[in-house]
């Protein structure tokens, strides 16, 4: 069976302040009004493409946001929803698969509560902060990258990760493999082959990250007194992907020593054709240490 697993904002469909050109047709209705549009050549390559493979949208946008999109095909009836998080088979959630998500984040639940607070304190934030059923956090900035870097100085780069995308903000769960080659130092990641992070990196081919490690609260009797321990590095650098087999295999390896301690693991050709794996070079480095 051949699938194909496609983001949707800004890949398929179009907000309405985004200019794709007269021959176009509604895909989303909120509030009565239309807002989001699809082009007729993409209609009619969708119809093509329903006919040969398996059509699997993956998105962020929440349950409710996603069945308001109408492709005008037929329903696919599979769906990946909430950044990967939930699954839709034929309109209903999977709850093994909901259940599952939340496992793999379970260790993350500290710092995404971290990076709710922080949001909430963001003097550039200019929405509410919405906590996406546990899985992510999503808000807006009148200076986006200002607030990245913020949330950055403040999390735990090794269990979350902070992207932006236009004025939106989001933080999200990432796993990662390091390694130095000759005077260079690399980080790999993984994952979907389609999302709003494969579409970034396409786009700029280029990143910030950061790491922080021995954190500790310093707790005192006056709230203004509060600091903390820490160690971070932040830094940036150019994102490609890796494509070559050998090459992600040994990139899957990196990642799950990370995570291991282990780098004798196989991996099929099927689970290799279904996951993204992509590279970092650092550029950048900036560390701090605060006791």
């Amino acid at each position: 069976m051949r699938i194909l697993f496609t983001d949707l904002d800004n890949t398929l469909i179009y907000s309405y302040k985004h200019a794709i050109g007269s021959a176009k047709r509604c895909a989303e209705i909120y509030q009565g009004r239309e807002i989001s549009f699809l082009t007729e050549k993409s209609f009619r390559l969708l119809i093509r493409v329903q006919k040969l493979a398996l059509i699997v949208p993956v998105t962020t946008r929440t349950v409710g946001q996603y069945a308001r999109v109408n492709l005008g095909i037929q329903t696919p009836a599979y769906a990946l929803a909430c950044n990967g998080g939930v699954l839709l088979a034929n309109g209903r959630e999977d709850v093994s698969w909901f259940l599952e998500s939340q496992k793999l984040i379970a260790g993350c639940r500290e710092q995404l509560a971290l990076g709710k607070r922080l949001m909430e304190g963001d003097r550039n934030r200019c929405f509410e902060v919405r906590d996406i059923r546990g899985l992510f956090l999503f808000t807006k900035s009148e200076r986006p990258k200002e607030s990245a870097e913020f949330l950055k100085e403040g999390l735990d780069g090794e269990l979350v990760d902070v992207f932006w995308n236009g004025g939106k903000v989001y933080i999200v769960p990432l796993s990662f493999g390091y390694e130095e080659i000759g005077d260079r130092r690399v980080f790999y990641f993984h994952g979907a082959t389609e999302g709003r992070k494969i579409e970034l990196i396409r786009k700029t081919h280029y990143a910030a990250f950061e790491l922080d490690t021995n954190y500790k609260l310093n707790e005192a009797n006056v709230p203004c007194n509060y600091s903390a321990r820490f160690q971070s590095i932040i830094g940036t650098g150019c994102v490609n992907f890796v494509s070559d087999i050998d090459k992600k295999k040994a990139a899957l390896q990196c990642i799950m020593r990370h995570i291991s301690s282990t780098d004798d693991w196989d991996f099929s050709i099927a689970a290799l054709n279904k996951v993204s794996v992509f590279k970092l070079d650092v550029e950048e480095l900036f560390c701090k240490e605060h006791q």
